[in-house]
């Protein structure tokens, strides 16, 4: 599916762990069975659990959560003006993060509230500026980000569509 509306700029060579992706919605276990690690759209590295003996790497999805989830908490100790709204503070506080910007973004999942088909609503954290609802599934959010009439309903300040790329990574390297 995700070879239909992306280009893949060189061959895949690290996909999911099938077993550990049976927790994730749907569009996210599809994406990592069939594209795997790296670079989506030219900017957000996507994270996804390395089957072993790379399950331990620094970019598997379970190593890397830790990671992003301790970026996320430090701004709960920054009198950040959209942190004061209770509902987005409780939002952040159960944000599951799977991906980063190389701008500094975060795409995270909101698994407590499932949609009907078992998606995750996705949410991107632009510190200091927002805490936005941008999609209910990879598709959905691949389709925003690559179309110049709703990238900035995605990231309201960018004005140009990203690329509708995948950029597998070649290695895991320790």
């Amino acid at each position: 599916m995700y070879e239909e509306i992306l280009e893949i700029t060189k061959p895949i060579r690290h996909t999911g762990d099938e077993n550990a992706l049976t927790q994730f919605p749907p569009s996210y276990q599809q994406f990592a069975k069939e594209l795997g690690y790296g670079l989506l759209c030219g900017l957000f590295i996507v994270y996804i659990p390395f089957p072993a003996p790379h399950d331990k790497h620094p970019d598997s999805f379970p190593v890397a959560r830790k990671r992003l989830r301790s970026f996320l908490d430090a701004y709960f100790d920054i009198d950040l003006e959209i942190l004061k709204d209770e509902k987005t503070y409780a939002l952040l506080q159960r944000a599951e993060p799977f991906a980063k910007s190389e701008n500094g973004e975060f795409l995270f999942w909101d698994k407590d509230h499932p949609n009907a088909d078992g998606e995750w609503p996705i949410y991107l954290a632009n510190f200091p500026v927002s805490i936005t609802h941008v999609a209910n599934s990879l598709p959905e959010l691949i389709s925003k980000l690559t179309n110049a009439a709703t990238i900035q309903s995605v990231m309201q300040f960018t004005r140009s569509p990203l690329q509708a790329t995948f950029s597998p990574y070649d290695a895991i390297r320790y």
